[in-house]
């Protein structure tokens, strides 16, 4: 086994296969050889597509299950409606958009942000979680 020259190197993406082709490349970068990183071990396992009415019918009632059965919500309670049978929190997209300022500002929001940026948390995804938690 070879001696690397360096450690590893952090990497940071939002896909696995771009990771991945960072890590070899960083590997390779570090001084090991492409048999060190993925060594041969022997014959490969390959899969098969085998496609069966069987198969196709255990999918379909797999997936069917847990779904709701139509003209369910019609009769939920309506003492407890859900997100989506009661009026929007903001009608206007100005509020909803200052609502959410007003909590960025927010001085421990805003180092929880800025620490999750220091640490390659990605601006989008940071965004979505908001979105997401703040508006079910």
């Amino acid at each position: 086994m070879a001696q690397p020259t360096r450690g590893p190197r952090p990497i940071v993406s939002d896909s696995i296969s771009d990771v991945a082709a960072q890590s070899v490349l960083d590997g390779l970068d570090a001084g090991f050889t492409i048999d060190e990183i993925a060594p041969d071990n022997g014959p490969k396992i390959r899969g098969e597509a085998r496609f069966n009415q069987e198969g196709l019918d255990e999918v379909v009632s797999l997936s069917a299950q847990g779904r709701p059965i139509p003209g369910q919500s019609l009769v939920n309670d309506p003492a407890q409606p859900y997100m989506w049978e009661q009026p929007p929190e903001f009608a206007n997209p100005k509020d909803a958009l200052d609502y959410m300022v007003g909590l960025i500002m927010q001085p421990d929001t805003m180092k929880q942000i800025v620490g999750a940026l220091a640490n390659g948390a990605a601006v989008a995804h940071i965004a979505m979680v908001m979105l997401y938690t703040k508006f079910p």
